[in-house]
């Protein structure tokens, strides 16, 4: 080893510890990647309810803690801002938000309904609009307009107008006013004049105190004679008022004047500054603190040394703040301090949240910032805090955690090896440091420490090492398992032993608990448990292990003991309980998920759980199921941790180490919230429409129409700083609390008609849920469909349906018993003439069957024809009765069995052409029979008078059923067919249809078509 490789070694062992900690000023910043509208902010003001308003070059934004609402000017509205660039901002006491846009319009805007409305200036001069304008305001509450170096207006409220009479100090003619400060408990105006020195303005004897006429004596008056640039004046609580001058040459001094003491006293920043720099405002927090910005310029006074310090314009620093020009302070009723930038966005800070104190080094060779990561921390018999750093050495801190020297001396070849991991042996002298290689043992009593290096070991990484009740040291190693050293204190030959089990793992952690048992966790190889004494296996957990409620992962990142009977085992991503007297897993269900991979476990003495990752720390406790979440907004300069560096001092203390630093914290001091705030609903979204939610809020119920039942609830508890998680829960759709989303929404795409409550709580850090509910009553309207007046209807029209049905019904039974009974009466009536004219005829035949035997068969002959026919009409009309008959193919199966049966009796030759569409009418009984008659009656005369063939033809011509018959004539007695035509029975029956009968007679071929109407 070279010489100077051994002195940067030494250095690193010897050094006196470069460490610091940094000031506790940690600002969480705001920008566009956020939400801001622009990242150049003018002012910002909090209203009652708590909404932080903001001023911006691109448009006024509403600020709830999560969400920008932004307002920006729209063409031809005159309800919006009439333009983009917001200067000024304020609040008067009745609450009224007024602005001050970049060309000079002033007007307030309805926090509620989002609307401007424009307040008239009306100076005594034209001139006074091209001045620049401020909003001031005394400590009574009067809003004044002033225009700079012109005049002073005072709000009208009843004519919603800037006038100078509405000003109750009326400027003498002649009189620029410059700025105005109110003095506290008293009616006393102070007033810079353009171009002339302090003037004070008593309104309660109505008299003006100058340099050239000081009426009332004023002090102040005469010590500022000849001062002539009092700006940006402010009064604190002291009564002291605070300005800028610049009488004294190219820099601006910053005096304040006691008006107790009647002494003037003056600070300047061009010393340190060093560079043009400009002052543009003052203002006081609550705590009496006073804060000074402008161009170059941030800084607060430190009443302690009477001096001010100026916040570093440091932009590489990722909690420090950048700026050149601050152009507001605003402190809101959580007491954060809002910083509004030039280009730089927004910033806040809040002492009285700044918990972590964060610990960088400097490497003792270099004399630069550290590099190393810490890894691991142990406490010294004398109460000191020792940290390892990776490659930057090892880092002593005193009780207060100042930097003290390390004071060791190196007893062993003299190079030190890189640490990783530290541990307190239980003789309370020894300490031990793994490293890469080997092992230093450090003997606080003698204060020496010496480098040890068993050859099994061969020169591998110790990257944890614990010691257990026996003594003996538990050795994890990069990428070769574990070793376990027997009687490491005994001088003599070592006796170190592989663990078999733990093969050529990746250890992460060791971690001895209270019982004995050591825990060994791995990167893919899993958790191994082992008895201390006797290094007997206990339990082996790998991926795929079963567990009650979830499943288990090789890769371990952290271990820690929660109490007598539980341990916790972390994942990258979940997190275990085990069960020492069970020896079971059990899956931990976190309320959010963990942002990172977890790095290390740590507990503190109110049972919370803290868990560091890759990008956060978070605390958990598993009683009241509440987790929260700290980062760089809390001011923690490093969130990304490491594996297994954390410790806890016996004083509750807790560290942990990061990728080049530490934070140290009292888990006891971090009370984020003593208080839970109800929660405000931000806005109502049904559909593709937002609501009003003062004018929903005002309803005692909102109801909503059936194509109007996709909602979106946004909320917020109104805090900037405290943690809280919000709940929700909808009445009648939901049975337990819901939590809502990160961005504090609740969405019900599809909500059901009915009646429903939304109600939303919020929960702090410590698990106390809000005194009081936020509750809206909402109804969802049925559609029209499912309203008990369309039920109603719907009966009605159904009942109206089913009795006109039914009437229907009726109406045909009794048309059909109509036409049954017509047919039963003309049964009866043919059945009657058939019988009379067979007794006449049959009493004919028996007086001449004596005497004239052959006129007997004659009448006998006409008996049988008669009886036949009336039998074969019975048949007809039996058939028709026939209620399974009632079908137009059961007719024209009747009409097919007469045409054969003609065919067979005379051996005519009839063809039938039937229309697919016949067949599928459906006719009434009478229609059918009278129909059947006219077609039988008709082919069978024609097959009477001789004719020896005939095409039957039955189609459909739109609403008219057309029955041809085409036969041919020669042969034919056509004097009986004639006869026919004009039978009066069948001119009867024609004419009841309603039908028409066209002839057409040839030589050979004759043609008979039938229109029957089905109408």
């Amino acid at each position: 080893m070279n010489r100077a490789l051994l002195l940067y070694f030494l250095c690193l062992l010897l050094h006196t510890g470069f460490a610091q900690s940094l000031k506790p000023f940690a600002f969480a910043h705001y920008t566009m990647q956020e939400g801001l509208a622009s990242n150049e902010i003018n002012a910002m003001v909090q209203d009652a309810t708590g909404y932080l308003w903001i001023a911006s070059n691109n448009g006024l934004q509403r600020f709830d803690g999560v969400q920008f609402k932004t307002f920006r000017n729209r063409k031809g509205d005159t309800t919006a801002i009439p333009e983009n660039v917001i200067n000024e901002l304020h609040i008067d006491k009745e609450g009224t938000l007024w602005i001050l846009t970049g060309n000079g319009t002033v007007g307030s805007f309805d926090r509620d309904r989002f609307r401007f409305r424009k307040a008239p200036l009306l100076p005594r001069t034209d001139t006074a609009f091209l001045a620049e304008k401020h909003f001031l305001s005394d400590r009574d509450g009067r809003l004044f307009l002033m225009m700079m170096g012109h005049e002073l207006l005072g709000l009208d409220k009843k004519r919603h107008a800037f006038t100078p009479q509405a000003s109750v100090v009326p400027l003498p003619k002649g009189m620029p006013i410059m700025w105005m400060s109110h003095q506290p408990g008293t009616q006393k105006y102070w007033v810079s004049v353009f171009g002339r020195s302090l003037s004070i303005y008593n309104r309660q004897t109505n008299t003006w105190s100058d340099a050239e006429n000081n009426r009332e004596n004023e002090p102040a008056v005469s010590q500022f004679k000849g001062k002539l640039g009092v700006m940006y004046s402010f009064f604190d609580k002291q009564g002291r008022l605070w300005f800028q001058n610049w009488d004294k040459g190219g820099f601006p001094f910053v005096m304040n004047w006691d008006t107790r003491s009647n002494k003037l006293q003056q600070f300047e920043y061009i010393t340190s500054l060093k560079t043009y720099h400009e002052v543009n405002g003052f203002m006081q927090q609550q705590d009496g603190r006073v804060w000074v910005r402008g161009l170059q310029v941030f800084g607060y006074m430190q009443e302690a040394e009477n001096k001010f310090y100026l916040i570093p314009n440091d932009a590489r620093n990722p909690e420090g703040i950048a700026y050149e020009r601050v152009n507001c302070l605003y402190e809101d009723r959580e007491h954060n301090l809002w910083v509004s930038t030039q280009n730089h966005g927004l910033y806040r800070y809040n002492p009285s949240a700044q918990y972590f104190a964060n610990f960088t080094h400097k490497n003792p060779v270099t004399k630069t910032l550290g590099e190393g990561a810490i890894l691991s921390f142990v406490q010294t018999k004398n109460g000191d805090l020792l940290a390892a750093s990776w490659g930057d050495g090892l880092f002593r801190y005193d009780k207060q955690l100042r930097p003290v020297p390390l004071g060791v001396r190196d007893l062993s070849d003299g190079l030190l090896h890189p640490f990783w991991s530290l541990y307190a042996s239980g003789d309370s002298n020894t300490i031990w440091i793994g490293c890469q290689p080997g092992v230093y043992q450090w003997d606080q009593a003698k204060n020496t420490m010496y480098h040890r290096n068993p050859p099994i070991l061969k020169d591998h990484t110790v990257r944890q090492l614990v010691e257990d009740r026996a003594g003996n040291l538990w050795l994890g190693m990069h990428g070769f398992g574990v070793y376990r050293w027997i009687n490491p204190k005994q001088p003599g030959k070592d006796s170190v032993v592989h663990i078999e089990a733990t093969g050529k793992a990746m250890v992460n952690v060791v971690y001895a608990d209270t019982k004995g048992w050591i825990w060994i966790g791995t990167g893919s190889s899993g958790l191994f448990v082992y008895h201390g004494a006797s290094a007997k296996l206990l339990a082996h957990y790998t991926t795929g292990t079963k567990l009650l409620n979830g499943a288990f992962t090789s890769e371990i990142g952290g271990i820690t003991e929660y109490n007598d009977s539980m341990m916790l085992v972390a994942s990258p991503r979940e997190l275990y309980w085990y069960n020492r007297q069970q020896q079971s897993l059990r899956l931990v269900q976190l309320p959010d998920a963990l942002m990172g991979n977890i790095m290390a476990l740590q507990t503190d003495k109110a049972g919370s759980i803290w868990i560091s990752t890759t990008n956060a720390l978070y605390r958990y406790h598993p009683l009241r199921k509440v987790l929260v979440m700290f980062n760089r907004v809390d001011g923690i300069n490093n969130d990304h941790f490491v594996h297994s560096a954390t410790y806890r001092r016996p004083d509750g203390r807790l560290f942990f180490g990061n990728s080049n630093a530490f934070i140290s914290f009292d888990p006891a001091a971090i009370r984020i919230s003593e208080q839970t705030p109800g929660v405000v609903l931000t806005s109502i979204q049904a559909g593709k429409r937002e609501l009003p939610v003062d004018s929903v809020l005002r309803l005692p119920q909102l109801e909503l129409g059936a194509r109007n039942n996709s909602l979106s609830f946004s909320f917020s508890a109104l805090t900037y700083t405290g943690y809280y998680l919000i709940q929700y829960r909808m009445e009648g759709l939901d049975d337990e609390w819901q939590l809502a989303d990160r961005e504090n929404r609740a969405s019900f795409p599809i909500l059901p008609p009915g009646k429903y409550t939304l109600q939303l709580r919020a929960i702090n850090a410590e698990g106390v849920s809000s005194p009081q509910l936020t509750a809206i009553s909402l109804q969802v309207l049925p559609p029209f469909y499912q309203t008990w007046w369309f039920f109603t209807l719907l009966a009605l029209l159904v009942s109206g349906v089913l009795f006109f049905i039914d009437r229907q019904r009726m109406r045909r039974k009794q048309a059909l018993e109509k036409v049954r009974t017509d047919i039963a009466n003309g049964l009866h009536q043919e059945v009657n003439t058939a019988l009379n004219n067979i007794n006449i005829l049959s009493e004919i035949a028996r007086l001449k069957s004596d005497r004239e035997p052959e006129k007997a068969k004659e009448y006998i002959e006409q008996i049988h024809t008669k009886s036949h026919n009336m039998i074969i009409a019975m048949d007809d009309m039996l058939w028709s009765l026939d209620p399974d008959n009632d079908t137009m193919d059961k007719t024209i199966s009747r009409v097919r069995e007469f045409a054969d049966a003609l065919t067979q009796r005379y051996g005519v030759a009839i063809d039938m052409l039937i229309d697919k569409k016949v067949e599928r009418l459906e006719l009434d009984m009478k229609l059918r029979h009278e129909a059947f008659l006219l077609f039988k009656e008709g082919l069978r005369s024609l097959v009477a008078a001789g004719t020896p063939h005939c095409i039957v033809n039955l189609s459909l011509d739109k609403a008219k059923l057309l029955f041809t018959i085409e036969f041919v004539t020669e042969g034919c007695d056509m004097q009986q067919l004639t006869n026919l035509l004009h039978r009066r029975d069948m001119t009867a029956r024609i004419n009841n249809l309603k039908a028409k009968l066209q002839v057409q007679v040839h030589k050979s071929r004759s043609m008979f078509m039938l229109q029957l109407p089905l109408s």
